[in-house]
């Protein structure tokens, strides 16, 4: 039986445009599958964890393939369809298949050379006699050691430290440990929205003490008590639901608020606390689509009309809709032999176009299709 040499193609997490080519030790040959990791060299000295993405027995021309370094993954981590999105991805936005793998694997599946590794905080939280060491190479234990005198690491640090070329894998199984984390450049990127809100304290919130604060502001804080009036207008305390009140919201309502609101704090009034709010709250509310108008209306019969023709027969089902805020007709595609299921919709700016799209996408959701 004579010797299988394997070649692979794999996609690197860079802005390339090609795949490059590499080899296959003979061991490795049944170890190797499309949609795993392989770490590769590229250039002189860096390494990057790259993508399989076929397999072959046919060496490059142009340059004489280097070995793959290791390989990461027992099962592929992307499928045939998740490459085919990539690929269509890759043309249709023209870009490199290796930024679209950038964006679509997160980033402790994307090592590299230059990668930064720090401590996982729940790791760290542990005493040293929870930290089950035993199941920690020595290795694993020198790196942690690294990684609390100087907090973050790269892979090439990494590789002096234990003074061993690869540390890939050596990497991988400490995040699967739960041991360490990737730093990712660009975490900090999103941050989310945080909101200060007012609400009075336990001994304020009292009706009888109220009353008592209400007199004392009335005589010597009269700035005081108007922010304890809008604060007491905006919360709807005497509503059956209360609301949260925004500390913006009262200083809106009162001038020169902001001095008056320190100084409730400081008599143990008001406590201001803060929370993450989801930046898309108001979505739903804010973007609900309002029913069609008649012109609107027609037209959305006139597609979901066209697209329950009967393919079966000659009968067009192609058509340009014109639309705008008085007319509406329907101009058939003559001369066309093949029947399609599609329908042009034409308008003028701001004439209604996206309502109808939305109501025909939410048909096609509630009957369990995609768009």
């Amino acid at each position: 039986m004579s010797r299988v040499t394997c070649f692979v193609d794999v996609i690197l997490p860079l802005a390339v445009p090609n795949l490059y080519t590499y080899r296959v030790p003979y061991d490795w040959n049944n170890s190797i599958a499309v949609g795993t990791r392989v770490i590769v060299q590229f250039g002189r000295s860096k390494l990057y964890s790259a993508l399989v993405r076929r397999i072959h027995q046919n060496p490059p021309k142009q340059y004489a393939a280097k070995y793959i370094d290791s390989i990461l993954d027992e099962t592929p981590i992307v499928n045939e369809k998740q490459f085919e999105l990539w690929e269509w991805m890759s043309q249709y936005y023209m870009c490199n298949i290796g930024d679209v793998m950038v964006a679509a694997l997160p980033g402790g599946l994307r090592l590299a050379s230059e990668t930064k590794v720090v401590l996982n905080p729940a790791f760290t939280s542990k005493s040293k006699d929870d930290r089950e060491l035993p199941l920690l190479s020595d290795k694993e234990v020198l790196i942690i050691d690294a990684l609390e005198i100087r907090n973050v690491l790269s892979l090439q640090d990494i590789s002096e430290i234990i003074e061993q070329k690869t540390v890939y894998p050596l990497i991988k199984s400490m995040i699967e440990k739960g041991v360490v984390f990737i730093l990712e450049e660009l975490k900090e990127k999103f941050k989310p929205k945080i909101e200060s809100y007012v609400c009075f304290t336990a001994s304020a919130d009292d009706e009888d003490n109220l009353k008592n604060i209400f007199d004392a502001l009335e005589r010597k804080a009269p700035k005081q008590l108007d922010t304890v009036m809008a604060y007491i207008n905006l919360s709807k305390r005497y509503s059956k639901e209360r609301i949260e009140v925004k500390k913006s919201d009262v200083f809106k309502m009162v001038d020169g608020a902001e001095a008056a609101l320190k100084s409730l704090v400081k008599k143990d009034i008001f406590e201001i606390y803060e929370r993450e709010v989801g930046r898309l709250a108001n979505y739903k509310s804010e973007n609900k689509i309002s029913s069609l108008n008649e012109v609107q209306q027609d037209v959305l019969e006139s597609i979901k009309k066209q697209f329950g023709a009967d393919t079966k027969t000659d009968s067009l089902i192609e058509a340009t809709s014109l639309l705008n805020a008085n007319t509406l007709s329907i101009i058939p595609a003559e001369g066309r032999g093949e029947v399609k299921d599609v329908v042009l919709l034409h308008g003028v700016t701001s004439s209604g176009k996206t309502e109808i799209y939305v109501k025909l996408i939410e048909e096609a959701i509630a009957k369990g299709k995609q768009v």
